[in-house]
């Protein structure tokens, strides 16, 4: 494996071999703990382990890149590896055992978020109705602990109805009162698909 840098003078390093090639950039360079911290790599290497240290690539074809960073930092005496991906690197996977174990931690957390979702139009009415009812509770959960927050004590508000749309489908959700003293909500009705035939037009 041929490496290419012009390391510091710029922060992007490349390898090249006959299969394939890839390159990173440095994004902070770390610092090595002293000698009673200081942690290496498994043998035969046996490299140092630095602490602080960022590095940013891109991986997969050219139809399916992700860019990642790869973060190196020292906790109690031990260094934790990190990858951090998606648009602006919100998401993350942790190993305290090797940067190898956070690797093929990111690669089964990465491939399996890539998994797509049956298309609407190849649903049955039930499949429809279970994912709208998922999705209202969730929004349901959230409206209920966020929004109170903005009206006065004595104030409840209360969530009527969602609607949403995918492709040709519309999906209403209804909420009902249904202890009017408690003020509690519940979902009564979930859903109305519309799918040009494919899909019954009569509410759920």
């Amino acid at each position: 494996m041929e490496e290419i840098h012009n390391y510091p003078f710029n922060p992007v390093i490349k390898f090249k071999q006959q299969e394939c090639s890839f390159s990173y950039k440095i994004i902070k360079e770390g610092t090595y703990p002293n000698k009673e911290l200081l942690v290496y790599t498994l043998p035969p290497n046996k490299y140092r382990i630095p602490n602080n240290y960022i590095v940013e690539t891109t991986c997969g074809g050219s139809t399916n890149q992700c860019t990642v960073q790869c973060h190196i930092n020292y906790n109690n005496g031990k260094p934790i590896f990190q990858v951090l991906f998606r648009k602006c690197f919100e998401y993350r996977v942790s190993s305290v055992k090797t940067a190898t174990d956070a690797s093929n931690l990111f690669h089964k957390h990465y491939t399996s978020q890539k998994e797509t979702k049956t298309s609407v139009n190849q649903c049955s009415n039930t499949t429809l109705t279970r994912r709208a009812t998922s999705i209202g509770k969730q929004l349901l959960t959230e409206f209920n602990e966020k929004v109170p927050k903005f009206y006065n004590v004595k104030e409840i508000p209360g969530l009527e109805n969602i609607r949403y749309s995918v492709k040709n489908c519309i999906f209403d959700i209804h909420y009902g009162d249904e202890d009017k003293i408690k003020k509690k909500q519940k979902i009564e009705s979930v859903v109305r698909a519309l799918d040009e035939g494919n899909i019954s037009r009569n509410p759920y």
